[in-house]
């Protein structure tokens, strides 16, 4: 108790406006500092941690020995935000930070969650984006481009590749052909309307059409396909 109370004259001598902890503050600890007019939230979480990290400048302390100078941060300002029941404490960063606050909210508590859920995933994928920047076609696309090229690749190489195998060339091509089916099969699977599931056999570009689309609409669907991806499809293997 004595090393924690140290802690907290030493942040009041210099000055410290705001104490935040990952976990837990000590009841003590906690009344000497708003006595001292110190702000102080804990709880913060892990995932919070590293955004005040990068707003504040800040480093965190795993030690209960004196805190160096160089792990204090800095803020421009400090203000408090009511929205709705909650309050919240708005924090402004001293120079132009990469970080920014997104404000969600829902009338019900389990659809405000999903909406979280949903925001985190799109989040997590754009900075995965950003590190990689590299992405695969999606409703069924990638995986009947890479049928078509398997199967074009295992009829060039059916000369050569059975025999280091040791199988036929037929044992051969029924296993790439069984495999190329079972990504077809996962491409129209990802249709759950029960909607057709179309394949260009000369791109490789997958679609799905309404069951009860006419055959005027699956022509014009057709022809706007082709038009689309053929610039992207040109590098693919014609079947």
């Amino acid at each position: 108790m004595d090393q924690l109370l140290k802690i907290g004259e030493q942040v009041v001598k210099d000055e410290v406006d705001l104490f935040l902890c990952q976990k837990v503050i000590h009841p003590v600890l906690q009344q000497y500092l708003r006595d001292n007019s110190i702000i102080v939230i804990e709880r913060l979480g892990i995932n919070s941690m590293e955004p005040v990290i990068q707003l504040t400048g800040s480093q965190p302390v795993a030690t209960l020995h004196i805190i160096p100078p160089s792990a204090y941060g800095n803020i421009k300002e400090i203000t408090i935000k009511h929205l709705g029941s909650k309050t919240m404490l708005h924090l402004i960063p001293a120079e132009e930070a990469t970080v920014c606050t997104l404000i969600l909210c829902h009338r019900t508590e389990t659809m405000l969650n999903e909406l979280k859920a949903a925001c985190e995933k799109a989040d997590h994928v754009l900075r995965l984006t950003l590190k990689d920047p590299f992405a695969l076609f999606g409703g069924g696309c990638s995986e009947t481009h890479l049928a078509a090229c398997i199967r074009h690749k295992s009829k060039s190489i059916a000369m050569n590749v059975p025999s280091m195998l040791g199988c036929t060339q037929g044992e051969y091509l029924l296993a790439a052909e069984g495999f190329c089916r079972s990504l077809d099969s996962v491409a129209a699977a990802l249709d759950h309307d029960s909607g057709r599931s179309l394949t260009d056999l000369t791109h490789a570009h997958h679609w799905t059409l309404p069951t009860e689309a006419t055959t005027d609409e699956l022509d014009l669907t057709l022809s706007a396909c082709s038009r689309e991806r053929r610039e992207c499809c040109v590098g693919f293997l014609h079947r």
